[in-house]
């Protein structure tokens, strides 16, 4: 006959790891239904609750990806300010050329 304590100590080890393992997924961007489901397993959380969990950590992870800049976001930001000093310099000088290039064209064709 194993002795109580021990169960109890067994079965915190295996709640405390089962915790360890979702939040370590949390980090990792992985919480799902899946991974709390684990917590619940271990007899933390009744299957209302472990839905619950898993329904509010999924709705949180595609707030931040929505919200996560994405790599053309990055290069958008960064360009922007050498874009606009390119066109403060070149613009005026670029349409002057285009613009009478074009007039000479239309001269030419009367």
């Amino acid at each position: 006959m194993q002795h109580p304590v021990h169960d109890e100590t067994l079965f915190m080890e295996e709640a405390m790891a089962a915790i360890r393992q979702a939040m370590a997924d949390e980090e990792a961007g992985e919480m799902t239904s899946t991974s709390t489901s684990r917590v619940a397993e271990a007899g933390l959380l009744s299957r209302d609750a472990t839905a619950a969990v898993g329904s509010a950590f999924n709705t949180l992870t595609e707030t931040v990806r929505k919200h996560e800049p994405t790599l053309e976001d990055v290069v958008r930001e960064t360009l922007r300010p050498m874009l606009k000093s390119w066109l403060d310099e070149n613009l005026t000088g670029v349409v002057e050329r285009m613009v009478q290039a074009e007039i000479e064209r239309v001269t030419r064709g009367r």
